[in-house]
């Protein structure tokens, strides 16, 4: 009988947890896809991963040196002073301090749209950092980042915006049963929490409405904005709830790894009240479709189109033709 070393008993055990599992997939990730990014040892990272909630931390704002290597210092003036003019066109204001709450949905086309949009909102006053919730994935919590003021955990830096919430979004490959479930209690667990800042008078939440970065076609005719499932708004139907679809490009990573401060380029649209979530979830991602076609659409041959959340799934697995209670009908449309 061969014995297990106390310290190789307990890299067994570590290997096994589906939390371990999830940090291997986000560190495959990060490392092919998002090479700006460091990656922290998983030990480093555990933690921060476990934790859903991450409170606000007001010790450390965010200066403005940093701001200025993420956007340029012309396009974020430019983008706040707008900012402000829509708050007061649409009266967001006053909807806060009544008591009421707002959800900014953004069309996730790069990294930078939530902590940008939070910060921003931060420093105009619209609501109190301490109720502001960034909705962030989890794997957040693996970046590290050094932009030249030395090394920073990046999940540690968004707590310095605002509250953070991770949520576990769809992973890449063959998941295991026990990271499934890991999933789903941990998705649980963070929509009591988002349920309960929307419920919290004068709250406000910034999340990215679309989960993937928007991605290019193998032969780089096609910009790809990846439609989320449309069940993602059903937690936000209360008449005491407006949201905010903001559609944003700002390329600060690049995908040779390069970091370089991005002219901005952005679209606010009308707030809405969700009245049907399936139906709601599809128009805003048509409007991020509408104005991502604006913004960079001639830089592709075919533009801008939406892959449908159906035509994903059947790429990750071939059961979509398969009926089921709990899934939405087969779109005919792939893409659109």
């Amino acid at each position: 009988m061969t014995r297990l070393s106390p310290d190789d008993g307990v890299m067994q055990w570590i290997e096994g947890l589906p939390e371990k599992e999830l940090y291997d997939i986000y560190a495959d990730t990060i490392a092919t896809r998002f090479p700006a990014f460091g990656v922290r040892d998983f030990a480093d990272a555990r933690l921060d991963m476990a934790q859903t909630l991450h409170a606000h931390d007001p010790t450390k704002p965010i200066d403005q040196t940093l701001v200025n290597i993420i956007v340029t210092p012309e396009s974020h003036e430019r983008f706040t002073e707008d900012l402000e003019r829509f708050i007061r066109k649409h009266g967001l204001r006053g909807w806060i301090e009544y008591g009421e709450s707002l959800l900014f949905v953004t069309d996730h086309g790069q990294f930078t749209d939530v902590p940008v949009v939070a910060e921003t909102l931060g420093r105009i006053g619209l609501a109190d950092r301490r109720t502001t919730v960034q909705v962030v994935s989890e794997m957040i919590s693996l970046l590290k980042l050094d932009l030249g003021q030395g090394e920073f955990d990046v999940i540690g830096r968004l707590r310095n915006i605002s509250a953070v919430v991770q949520t576990v979004p769809r992973v890449d490959g063959n998941p295991s049963e026990a990271l499934e479930r890991y999933r789903e209690r941990k998705n649980g667990t963070g929509l009591q929490i988002l349920g309960a800042a929307r419920d919290t008078q004068g709250s406000m939440t910034i999340a990215s409405l679309v989960a993937r970065h928007n991605t290019k076609s193998k032969n780089g005719d096609t910009l790809f904005i990846h439609e989320p499932n449309r069940r993602t708004l059903e937690g936000y139907t209360s008449p005491n709830l407006k949201v905010v679809p903001v559609c944003i490009h700002c390329p600060t990573f690049g995908e040779d790894g390069a970091v370089a401060p991005a002219d901005m380029q952005y679209e606010f649209f009308p707030p809405m009240q969700v009245d049907n979530p399936k139906r709601d979830t599809r128009a805003i991602v048509d409007l991020f479709k509408e104005g991502t076609n604006r913004m960079v659409g001639d830089r592709y041959r075919h533009g801008v189109k939406v892959r449908s959340w159906n035509a994903q799934m059947a790429a990750k697995r071939m059961k979509t033709a398969i009926p089921h209670p709990n899934r939405d009908p087969v779109d005919p449309k792939a893409e659109y």
